[in-house]
């Protein structure tokens, strides 16, 4: 990741992650970590270009159905909110398939209980 300039009056985000926007960013999810390490997980930055961020769900947290509540309801949700700069939040597992997203998981839910 390089540093990108940004000029105070420019209202998008910088296109490359800032030793600011790094620090605000690992600031919330050390907020999520106690909890995830309870139950064996954690989460990692693991990019950030043009006000998209890029976690990865780790550990625990590659196995548990909770993992799309965590990052749809907590981390992305969060992160969206107090990081102004933040407007996507792209996760995935250690093993680099995506945490699908909240209707994703609903649907295949969905799809499973009605047998198909």
């Amino acid at each position: 990741m390089t540093l990108a300039s940004q000029t105070t009056s420019d209202p998008s985000p910088p296109a490359a992650l800032t030793p600011e926007l790094e620090t605000s960013i690992e600031d919330v999810l050390a907020r999520f970590r106690p909890t995830l390490h309870f139950d064996g997980g954690d989460v990692r930055l693991t990019g950030y270009q043009d006000g998209v961020v890029e976690v990865t769900m780790l550990g625990a947290c590659t196995e548990c159905p909770i993992s799309v509540l965590t990052m749809t309801l907590g981390v992305k949700r969060i992160l969206m909110k107090e990081v102004p700069e933040v407007k996507r939040v792209n996760a995935i597992f250690a093993d680099g398939t995506p945490v699908p997203s909240m209707q994703d998981y609903m649907a295949r839910a969905s799809a499973t209980n009605n047998g198909a």
